[in-house]
């Protein structure tokens, strides 16, 4: 049931399309938005590569930031950068 928990939040989260404001140094006037997910494991691969392809597919010119932990596999990591 946590593992549930924890898959529906995942998926929500990265659903949300997490954007995000950062702000130069120093109080700096230029800012930049990226869109922002987390992946924490080879099994939520596909939704953060759906995730991607939706962002792409509506031309958003916006960064798209994965955070992946280390338990995600070289291969997942190779896949994401595709």
């Amino acid at each position: 049931m946590v593992r549930l928990k924890a898959n529906l939040w995942f998926l929500l989260f990265s659903i949300a399309l997490v954007s995000i404001q950062l702000k130069g140094s120093f109080g700096s006037e230029s800012s930049k938005e990226a869109y922002v997910t987390l992946l924490y494991g080879d099994e939520f691969l596909l939704g953060v590569r759906v995730l991607g392809k939706s962002i792409r597919d509506t031309g958003s010119s916006k960064d798209m930031v994965a955070l992946v932990s280390d338990g995600v596999s070289d291969y997942s990591k190779k896949l994401l950068k595709v």
